[in-house]
């Protein structure tokens, strides 16, 4: 891993040479800070009607693919974008839907009940912290306190790390720190990187006239959870989005959502010359 702040950042040039017009382009991207911004109320977060016009247009180009990847539920995540011909990844990989193909990983199937259980014990020693709530994503769980006043967040991190034993005690479920999130999820060897190698896999079965190995990939993420697929894929070209104070697997950067989308405009117009 490096340093954040050493990494180039990913110009337009330099990303419209990576995506070769004579080579199939595997794009994905995050979604929450990624995409769109990350708002007080997730909730809230949708695409404006430019952004969903340019993810449109891209997918109906022959030979480019672009998945949304997500710690989201996969139907919240496809709701907030609702494009035909994407794929959707959800739950930090843990549910896949293609235009072709859907998956949902049976070990975290296996322990739906376990966490709607904990949502229930949860729930209620959150009551009295105004502004935090937990959100069931079926195969995951997420305590938000982005609004909860920062003079009780410490108590509310107590709360939780009094159960984080029984959570966790027999290694069916990890809890992980995200941006404002608390995360509740199945102790699984799977991973954003494990479930983006399954799409691209969808992608090289769909289209079995194309050579796999000249594909050109590319991966925008901002969160924790994006440097497994940062890892996995050194060879080409991953972009931390935002944060640019940690470590890092990526090999490029860019400053916030507004230069993910900056790009993707040139590449539409890359294909679309004629789009003003």
């Amino acid at each position: 891993m490096k340093a954040a702040t050493n990494l180039p950042v990913l110009t337009c040039q330099a990303f419209l040479n990576h995506c070769q017009a004579d080579h199939d382009l595997h794009l994905y991207s995050d979604f929450d800070g990624t995409l769109v911004p990350l708002q007080a109320d997730p909730m809230a977060c949708h695409l404006n009607a430019s952004q969903a016009a340019t993810l449109t247009a891209l997918a109906g180009v022959p030979g480019v693919h672009i998945t949304i990847v997500s710690g989201r539920r996969l139907i919240d995540l496809q709701s907030r974008i609702g494009i035909a011909g994407l794929g959707y990844v959800g739950n930090h990989g843990l549910e896949i839907a293609t235009p072709s193909h859907n998956f949902v990983h049976p070990g975290a199937l296996a322990l739906v009940t376990r966490l709607a259980r904990w949502q229930s014990t949860l729930q209620a020693k959150l009551e009295p912290f105004t502004g935090a709530w937990i959100e069931n994503k079926r195969l995951s769980l997420s305590i938000h306190y982005r609004t909860l006043a920062a003079c009780h967040r410490q108590e509310l991190m107590a709360v939780i790390e009094n159960y984080k034993d029984a959570i966790t005690e027999d290694g069916q479920l990890l809890i992980s720190d995200a941006k404002q999130v608390v995360e509740i999820r199945p102790n699984l060897a799977w991973t954003k990187g494990s479930a983006i190698q399954v799409v691209d896999d969808y992608i090289n079965d769909d289209h079995i006239n194309t050579d796999r190995n000249r594909a050109r990939r590319v991966y925008f993420g901002d969160d924790i959870s994006d440097e497994d697929a940062f890892a996995q894929w050194q060879q080409d070209l991953t972009v931390l989005v935002g944060e640019a104070n940690r470590q890092t697997h990526a090999n490029h950067r860019l400053g916030d959502y507004r230069q993910t989308h900056r790009l993707l405009d040139a590449l539409r117009a890359r294909f679309n010359p004629d789009h003003p």
